[in-house]
């Protein structure tokens, strides 16, 4: 596979916060690309830029690359090659990944946020954006730290504010700054 598919395997990888390797992989990439740009690309094609099936030889047409680049948040494939062969990273971006908004869930909640390289941290929902850890391992966040946040996006940054670490003055914090958290709801 040309180096420049590879990175642009990898950024889609990283705008829907999985790794393609599976069938059932393709064929939800497949989907999420529909959803976005209302232009199907077929499992199959997406199976042969990956290097799933078939041989390196195999080029995807220009307009499959142009649909992929519009997925990654650029106007066209050779505005993408343009921009990352410079190592150039966008500035602005959709974000696609999955995402939840505090204010669906319900008081008493329990929550896992995971961030490399090994922190595990959950956390209580209190209620109007606010948060209790209530278990924290290699993490410099501890048990009755509180804090708000409105949303928490998978494979991005979780910004916390007003965190009240272990009985101090209110702080912004920043978890998973590189690579992004995981969240389960237990």
């Amino acid at each position: 596979m040309e180096q420049i598919h590879r990175i642009l395997c990898e950024r889609i990888e990283k705008r829907v916060g999985r790794t393609i390797r599976t069938p059932r992989d393709f064929d939800y990439l497949s989907m999420r690309i529909f959803d976005n740009t209302k232009t199907q690309v077929s499992p199959s094609t997406l199976k042969r830029l990956w290097g799933y099936v078939g041989s390196d030889e195999s080029k995807p047409r220009i307009s499959t690359l142009n649909i992929l680049a519009q997925f990654v948040g650029y106007t066209d494939w050779e505005s993408f090659v343009k921009e990352s062969s410079a190592g150039g990273v966008a500035e602005s971006d959709f974000v696609l990944n999955n995402y939840i908004y505090v204010s669906s869930m319900n008081t008493g909640c329990l929550m896992e946020l995971r961030w490399h390289p090994d922190r595990v941290v959950t956390v209580r929902f209190e209620g109007h954006d606010m948060f209790t850890v209530v278990a924290s391992e290699n993490s410099k966040l501890s048990v009755g730290d509180t804090f708000h946040a409105g949303q928490i996006i998978e494979g991005e940054p979780l910004y916390l504010q007003c965190l009240v670490h272990e009985g101090g003055q209110p702080v912004n914090y920043v978890c998973g700054k590189v690579g992004g958290v995981k969240y389960r709801l237990l």
